[in-house]
């Protein structure tokens, strides 16, 4: 065979990516000889594998060449896993093909010498795009990352690649790699969708037959004759349809660096690994099940880890939550007692809670815990995650956001409540609808001086242009957000309108913005709060964060391209930038930290279309330093009145 076999391995340990790779190259060995057999990876995975046990020195064994490719050990091991797999063809020499680590060889390979195509891959799923259950996901995803892709278009599954060294395949591969970098910039981390966006650029891949990459579920027509079974190590349910996903499985392997007779059985026989009971659906059963609402349904319907109706059984992994709530926590001992029992008192079950302990120096976390002790169902869903230093709000919101494990993600600062059916009517409104985020009324106030009803509805098509000028606020909290788009967002920079720059990014991306017109978040003014502070010290620290915190918001619209630099919604986000100046902007100082705010506007703020003749009017006032006195003379007035 001259075609060599090329593996890509990136690990930190904490996963089973190594003991799925020691499976795979064990079955690659009882059915092809002569073959060459390389695993391309990175410092950082090979330097931790003789720790790891003895799957790790078993490993290292099993290839005729590992390559080390010099990759930044620091970053994330999912964007070192890609860095490699969208760079292979510049570190490997000689055709080869590519097999992810989630695979067993069933038959021979020799056969990939006489593929007639320089680069070859199977369809996703064994189908056409437009057949795909999930495909609206998958041109969701292909748009965020920067390509427009259409129905007709290839959509290949990567796991399985086939791939000649021409300078036309080379250069297929950097634009892969280019195109992926791109993407991931845009939120999206997947290889797919830059691997689509490729391919329409330079048509040069051809179709692989589905015996090459024969993908469970989807492949069951192909199993009979497969020579590569692609069990999807991170599928829907994929550690309930297929033995050798099962973490105490790979516990063991990993243990002791040899599979026991029930996994050497399935390297014989794949069909062996698949659970007894399984269901074999096709066409219109098939494309529901594949859904994100069969998903959604499933959790409210199967009794889950957290379900008052029962537990799921021992042997299955607990479901994925269907909303993870956020909250952070620093210096809110007075009030966190009440916030939490706002929220481990929801009617919602399927809940992940998320605490950010920014180093707080009270008793806040106690407390915590001894609300928790009331609420004994809620302990194993709670997270109680302490930051290494004291970080801020938007550092807090980022770590909370990536360890979110929900559908959706929902906020709640500690000093704030929710009606106990917040969670339950939000999400299943969410689920009825498909949407991606759904906003609700808010109560703003406190006990003391009463509440006022807020409303964050916009008009179909405004949501974006609501949240720049001020009309609908921009928190976290009354917002249920899907959580990859959150994910995906752009990061804030400064603590002060923190969440406008995660609400902005992600409201840019949505596809179905919804409005619950229920007051279900009680929102707590309180002077000491980062928002509140008065005088001028504070103003003028708020204004640096929030100028901070403009440049990502101003960065999606530019990426976004759909509000201009000079249209009224940017122009008049710089403008509110400044109006928080206002009530001093008749000292000289305040005043030129005020026309000094995005200077740019100064020129074409009066001749922006858009912006109301009240605005223009203040404008003014505010350049002749006639604000104080036109306020003092309507002052006078309404006394009069």
């Amino acid at each position: 065979m001259k075609t060599k076999i090329l593996y890509v391995l990136a690990s930190d340990g904490a996963d089973y990516y190594a003991e799925q790779l020691l499976l795979s190259l064990l079955s690659l060995r009882r059915h092809l000889e002569g073959a060459e057999v390389c695993v391309l990876t990175d410092e950082a995975t090979l330097k931790q594998l003789p720790e790891r046990g003895k799957s790790g020195a078993a490993l290292l064994d099993l290839p005729d060449r590992w390559i080390t490719a010099p990759i930044d050990a620091t970053l994330p091991k999912q964007f070192r896993s890609r860095l490699l797999k969208t760079g292979m063809r510049k570190y490997v020499d000689g055709d080869f093909l590519f097999i992810d680590t989630d695979t067993l060889i069933v038959r021979d390979l020799s056969g990939i010498d006489d593929t007639p195509a320089d680069l070859a891959l199977c369809l996703d799923h064994h189908c056409a795009l437009k057949d795909i259950a999930v495909r609206k996901d998958i041109l969701f995803k292909c748009r965020k990352a920067g390509f427009a892709m259409r129905e007709e278009d290839l959509y290949f599954n990567s796991g399985v690649l086939f791939a000649r060294d021409t300078p036309r395949v080379r250069d297929f591969f950097a634009s892969w790699e280019e195109k992926y970098l791109a993407g991931r910039k845009n939120g999206i981390g997947w290889d797919q969708p830059s691997l689509a966006w490729a391919v329409a650029e330079d048509p040069i891949a051809g179709e692989l037959d589905a015996v090459w990459n024969c993908q469970l579920p989807y492949g069951v027509r192909y199993m009979k004759d497969a020579r590569i079974f692609h069990y999807f190590a991170n599928g829907q349910d994929g550690s309930r349809l297929f033995w050798l996903n099962r973490p105490e499985v790979l516990e063991e392997i990993r243990r002791s660096g040899a599979p026991d007779e029930t996994v050497q059985a399935i390297l014989d026989d794949p069909f062996k690994g698949i659970s007894p009971l399984s269901y074999l659906a096709s066409t219109e059963d098939f494309s529901f099940f594949t859904t994100r609402r069969y998903r959604d349904l499933r959790k409210m319907y199967v009794p889950g880890k957290f379900s008052p109706e029962g537990s799921c059984p021992p042997d299955s992994p607990p479901l994925m939550p269907a909303v993870s709530l956020i909250v952070p926590v620093y210096k809110v001992e007075p009030y966190i007692g009440r916030c939490a029992r706002s929220l481990f008192g929801q009617t919602m079950a399927d809940l992940e809670y998320i605490f950010i302990d920014d180093c707080t120096p009270d008793r806040s976390i106690d407390i915590l815990k001894e609300v928790l002790e009331e609420f004994p169902e809620r302990k194993a869903q709670v997270k109680i995650h302490r930051m290494p230093r004291n970080s801020g709000q938007a550092e807090v919101r980022k770590t909370g956001i990536s360890l979110a494990g929900g559908d959706y993600i929902a906020h709640c600062d500690s000093d704030d409540t929710l009606a106990p059916e917040a969670c339950e009517k939000l999400y299943r409104k969410a689920l009825a609808e498909q949407l991606d985020i759904v906003t609700c009324d808010f109560l703003m106030g406190d006990d003391r001086t009463g509440w006022k009803r807020k409303n964050l509805k916009s008009a179909p098509g405004r949501a974006v242009s609501d949240l720049l000028s001020g009309r609908v606020m921009g928190s976290l909290g009354p917002r249920l957000i899907r959580r990859e788009l959150l994910a995906g967002a752009k990061a804030p920079v400064a603590n002060f309108c923190e969440d406008l720059v995660l609400v902005v990014s992600a409201t840019l991306k949505a596809t179905a913005v919804g409005h619950l017109p229920e007051a279900l978040h009680n929102y707590y003014i309180r002077e000491e709060s980062i928002s509140h502070r008065p005088g001028k010290a504070a103003l003028l620290a708020r204004l640096e964060d929030l100028k901070a915190n403009a440049g990502p918001i101003l960065e999606a619209l530019r990426e976004d391209g759909r509000f201009p630099e000079k249209g009224a919604d940017v122009v008049f986000f710089k403008y509110r930038c400044r109006q928080d100046l206002q009530p001093f902007v008749h000292q000289k100082d305040i005043f030129n930290v005020w026309k000094n705010v995005f200077p740019e506007i100064n020129r074409i703020f009066l001749f922006t279309r858009g912006i109301s003749a009240e605005q223009k009017f203040f404008f003014i006032l505010i350049y002749l330093h006639l604000f104080r006195p036109w306020k003092k003379v309507m002052g006078k007035l309404r006394h009069r009145v």
